[in-house]
């Protein structure tokens, strides 16, 4: 119950529009300004990264990204899963590459700061 209280408590938090949902930025938003951690665009971006892929393929697919989503936030939709996908996969593989995900990390964390 209270690891329930603590995730509803940060989830306020991050959603800094009131809308009812995290989306990515404000999530990043938050990590980058959190006064324990300095995290670096590439630092941060490799923390996040092990969590949607933690097989280690190199690559996230949209089933392994809503299944990362709906861990951290069971009210998660598919939806949003799907225009995060389309946000970072650039090429339109299908799948979103480290390297695609470092260059979204890394635009928003200079949006941020």
């Amino acid at each position: 119950l209270a690891e329930d209280q603590d995730t509803d408590l940060l989830f306020q938090v991050m959603d800094a529009d009131g809308g009812g949902t995290v989306d990515f930025e404000e999530f990043i938003a938050v990590m980058c300004q959190e006064k324990n951690r300095k995290l670096d665009a590439k630092t941060l971006a490799d923390t996040i990264w092990g969590l949607f892929d933690p097989k280690r393929t190199g690559r996230i697919y949209i089933e392994e990204m809503k299944e990362t989503l709906k861990r951290f936030r069971p009210r998660y939709d598919s939806e949003g899963a799907m225009l995060f996908m389309h946000d970072i996969d650039l090429d339109r593989r299908g799948y979103v590459t480290r390297g695609e995900f470092e260059l979204y990390v890394n635009r928003i964390v200079f949006s941020v700061q």
